[in-house]
Order: structure tokens, then C-alpha cells, then sequence
């Protein structure tokens, strides 16, 4: 399983934010997909990324209108990005180092997809279902 690479376990469907969008946009969406984070895009180039922690931590603790709040005032900017063919080993490390939750993947400058925890989890627990299986 360490030598998968991020391609094999990133979603290729990826919500993205303008860093102009009103931020009640933004999470609007976030909520009607079901997802916990946006990769922020500046002319389709990654230029932060959008979280639920950055909506708790820098909009609700700070008692901010999402009505009058732009997504780019309040994302975390300069977000590390992963290769495709990055291994899976190197993505968990660096993830942790990081300790980021969500990973916009870039190749050759092109968002094209994104790795989060929960697909980590799922390529761990199928290398350990194979594991214990054998």
C-alpha cells in the first residue's frame, strides 16, 4: 500500500473558490456537497485553501458576517500541494508535518485533485483488510 501514489487515492472531483466569493457562498456550497474543504483559485491556480476549521476559527470565533466576509480574507493561504505521483508514505508525512487535513494536487501547474485524510484512511484500511485477509 506505501507504494501506491497519491493518483490512485485522490478524489479527481474538486470543489473550488474563487478568492473573491462571499464566504456565505462558499460554505453554502461546502454544505450542499457535503464537504469539509475548497482549494481557493486565483484564474484556476491554487492559491489557498478553504476549511470548516477556517470558518470556526476565523469566522465564528471572531463573530464575522459570511454575508460581508470574502473567502480569500479568511482562507489559509500558501497551502502545500502534492504531486500525483507522489507516494502515499511521503503524502502521510508530509500531511503530518504539515498538519494539514486536505491537499489540492497539482501536475505540471494544473489543479487535479485533491487528497484529504479520509482518503488516506481508506487506502490504510484496504491495505490492512488485504493484510489481515491473507
Amino acid at each position: 500500500m506505501l507504494d501506491k501514489t497519491v493518483r490512485e487515492i485522490m478524489s479527481t472531483q474538486v470543489y473550488t473558490a474563487e478568492r473573491d466569493e462571499l464566504l456565505f457562498d462558499v460554505a453554502s456550497r461546502m454544505a450542499a456537497h457535503n464537504i469539509g474543504a475548497v482549494v481557493v483559485v486565483d484564474q484556476g491556480v491554487p492559491v489557498g485553501m478553504f476549511s470548516e476549521r477556517d470558518l470556526l476559527k476565523r469566522v465564528v470565533y471572531r463573530d464575522i458576517s459570511a454575508h460581508s466576509c470574502y473567502v480569500g480574507e479568511v482562507m489559509t493561504p500558501k497551502v502545500e500541494s502534492v504531486s500525483p505521483e507522489e507516494s502515499v508514505k511521503a503524502l502521510t508525512e508530509r500531511m503530518k508535518f504539515y498538519r494539514h487535513r486536505h491537499l489540492p494536487v497539482v501536475e505540471e501547474g494544473a489543479l487535479v485533485g485533491i487528497v484529504s485524510l479520509r482518503d488516506l484512511l481508506a487506502a490504510y484500511s484496504e491495505a490492512y483488510e488485504q493484510i489481515v485477509g491473507e
